[in-house]
């Protein structure tokens, strides 16, 4: 199966850890791709949005992802 994790953070870099921690749990054979966004507004009220997606392979008998389930459900 193939699914996909998302991280987003704002004015930090706590997407970028953590989507890393993530990709350390991850075999090589399971990871297909990332995707990477970054939108900055600029003034007055400067704003800086991040969004990070893994694309991987879950390990077979895997349950989906609890927080994937719950968005679509």
């Amino acid at each position: 199966m193939i699914q996909i994790k998302t991280f987003t953070d704002t004015l930090h870099a706590s997407a970028e850890i953590k989507a890393n921690r993530f990709l350390d749990t991850l075999e090589a054979s399971q990871y297909i791709e990332t995707k990477y966004a970054l939108i900055q507004t600029g003034e007055p009220h400067s704003f800086i949005k991040r969004s990070i997606l893994i694309v991987y392979h879950a390990k077979p008998g895997a349950e989906p992802d609890a927080q994937a389930v719950k968005r679509s459900g």
